[in-house]
């Protein structure tokens, strides 16, 4: 994102276009016309949340993907650690680790493991938690799920 101030007429050296923004518009490079536009089409991400623990039934889903959704990041926050040796993964269809991998977290030390991608979806998906909790009596977290619009 780029703030515009005042009369600026280029950005990094390239036109802007010479209309001024309005406060709901974001400035954003247009490659057919080789020109920064303003345009109001951003689409915020969204985080889904879900709470989990080692008696979760997996997989579990967190969220269904539709043509164009990007996931940016998850993040696994562990805020009760697992007593026996476990593991939790993020992912879809074809691949339990292509979000979040078993080796980027650890289960037996509460705190926050993060993985920043970017999976863009061609058609709907789901997004699923597995967890593999072995002989654990304990163990909670929360798994963050950040998505984005293809523009």
């Amino acid at each position: 994102m780029a703030l515009v101030v005042g009369d600026a007429t280029h950005l990094k050296g390239r036109p802007l276009t010479t209309t001024a923004p309005t406060a709901d518009q974001f400035v954003r490079w247009d490659a057919a016309t080789a020109e920064f536009l303003y345009s109001s089409a951003v689409t915020p991400p969204k985080t889904a949340c879900i709470a989990f623990t080692y008696a979760t039934i997996s997989p579990f889903t967190i969220h269904v993907v539709a043509a164009d959704d990007i996931i940016i990041s998850c993040r696994i926050s562990i805020t009760t650690a697992f007593n026996a040796t476990s593991t939790v993964s993020v992912g879809h269809s074809g691949s339990a680790v292509a979000i979040m991998d078993t080796t980027e977290n650890t289960t037996l030390e509460a705190g926050d493991y993060e993985t920043t991608r970017w999976i863009e979806y061609a058609g709907v998906d789901t997004i699923k938690l597995y967890i593999t909790p072995g002989a654990s009596s304990q163990g909670t977290g929360y798994v963050y799920l950040t998505l984005t619009k293809a523009e």
